[in-house]
């Protein structure tokens, strides 16, 4: 959840799975149901007079076919109590109620339908109750770039498969993509030159031809940590071009959301991780 936050940027402050009902299995991995508990921020200049508002809820997710045959995904969400979730004192809590339907209208557009309702309960401006679902609903626009996100992390924990031996291959001396050399002697460098490698085939991009992307990843004291990656273009089209579900499947085969070293780079003899702040040297 923290993950996706910091894609879409969804004004959440936390959240926690309380409970998880129906959990995702390898034949149909983004079908779940799961009672969670978020905590939806307000705006820099209303936080000092308005407490942020809290909220359990149910949610189920899963992909479902209409009478037609066409597949369509879906999200339902509905606020729920129970005697184990009292109201906290340091928010106030709200209640609502989402039904987001998701259908492919061709290879590159997806069409969204979303109808809900919120009652932030307390007493709240409706000018800040409604930016405040506004920002809830428009947010799920940015869904497809968390989903490209997340595609390039899960390209660089698996690359590890295409490794000879758990080694990584001499790192070339011309760019990947136009085949021109370093220009500058600082690149030459040796721990330089590394900074300007594809973090998926490990060779040289100019920068030129360079594609840096803001990753996040969560280490294993559960730190969110954010981090600029490098990669050639021809290893970003073919990670943004995998199948959203064989990797929704392969995270539900791991299970593991934990960015390590062993895992991911697969060139340390340590099983320790490393702070992310770290990949772009190696």
């Amino acid at each position: 959840m923290r993950v996706k936050t910091s894609y879409v940027n969804d004004q959440l402050v936390g959240a926690h799975v309380l409970a998880t009902i129906v959990s995702p299995t390898p034949e149909d991995p983004f079908r779940a149901v799961t009672v969670k508990w978020m905590e939806k921020g307000q705006r820099l200049h209303v936080r000092a007079v308005v407490k942020n508002r809290d909220f359990v809820y149910m949610e189920s997710t899963g992909v479902d076919y209409l009478r037609n045959g066409e597949r369509v995904g879906y999200q339902l969400i509905h606020s729920v109590q129970f005697l184990e979730t009292p109201p906290l004192d340091q928010y106030i809590r709200g209640n609502m109620s989402m039904c987001a339907c998701y259908r492919q209208k061709d290879p590159f557009s997806t069409e969204v339908f979303i109808k809900g309702f919120l009652n932030p309960a307390g007493r709240l401006m409706r000018s800040i109750m409604l930016h405040s679902a506004a920002a809830a609903l428009l947010s799920v626009s940015r869904n497809v770039y968390c989903a490209q996100m997340k595609k390039l992390v899960w390209t660089i924990r698996n690359r590890r498969l295409t490794i000879d031996g758990g080694t990584i291959a001499n790192v070339s001396d011309t760019c990947v993509t136009c085949k021109a050399p370093p220009r500058h002697l600082s690149t030459l460098l040796s721990g330089n030159k590394r900074r300007h490698t594809c973090k998926i085939c490990f060779r040289y991009v100019c920068t030129e031809c360079r594609e840096v992307r803001k990753l996040c990843f969560m280490l294993p004291d559960h730190r969110l940590v954010e981090q600029e990656v490098c990669f050639c273009k021809m290893c970003l089209n073919d990670a943004l071009s995998s199948k959203a579900q064989a990797i929704a499947r392969d995270e539900v085969v791991v299970c593991n959301e934990v960015y390590e070293w062993s895992n991911t780079y697969g060139s340390s003899s340590s099983n320790e991780p490393v702070l992310i702040d770290d990949l772009n040297d190696h």
